[in-house]
């Protein structure tokens, strides 16, 4: 009898592990996602501060650069994450302001510190936008989804073949659709 127990509350959706284990995993994908895009947001922001400090000819040039990366993102990098891609005006933004660090002349020790801290902010851009393109695919991968779907079903054959005729089809009806709800929303 206790194995009939244990299996109904496994394949009834009831066991807290399983379910534990999609969240976790769906959670520190979109944790790695949000804190990368996080970072390449704050990153991106600070060089656009940072560009202030140099000469206003390459200032402007390097905010203009900055502002165009950014829209690139938002417009067209995070649709193409959606099909696993990564939007090809967004790299040709990052060598936009990368040949503009090339021409850079820093002549006084401010505009030496503020190249300095350009570079490490488009090092920490780069990473965080790493993140973010590395988390684009889905948390759960195709087979575990088959296989949710196949115990959400089971799950529910087994509510069915519990059926006690005795009992009003109004209740059984909330049972089954109950457990159906709990299995969808697991989903």
């Amino acid at each position: 009898m206790e194995g009939a127990i244990a299996s109904h509350r496994v394949f009834s959706g009831r066991d807290p592990d399983s379910g534990a284990f999609l969240i976790l995993s769906a959670s520190q994908t979109y944790t790695t996602e949000k804190t990368g895009a996080a970072t390449e947001a704050n990153a991106v922001l600070q060089m656009s501060r940072d560009a202030d400090l140099l000469p206003a000819s390459q200032s402007d040039q390097l905010r203009s650069d900055f502002t165009c990366y950014g829209r690139a993102v938002v417009n067209y990098e995070w649709p193409a994450m959606s099909h696993g891609q990564s939007s090809p005006l967004v790299d040709y933004w990052i060598a936009a302001y990368g040949a503009e660090f090339r021409r850079l002349a820093d002549r006084s020790p401010r505009e030496q510190a503020a190249f300095q801290d350009l570079l490490t902010l488009a090092a920490t851009r780069t990473t965080g936008r790493q993140a973010r393109l590395a988390d684009d695919t889905s948390a759960v991968p195709s087979p575990l989804w088959l296989a949710l779907i196949f115990v959400g079903c089971v799950a529910v054959s087994l509510q069915l073949g519990m059926v006690n005729r005795e009992e009003r089809l109004f209740v059984q009806g909330l049972q089954v659709g109950g457990l159906a709800a709990i299995v969808a929303t697991g989903l």
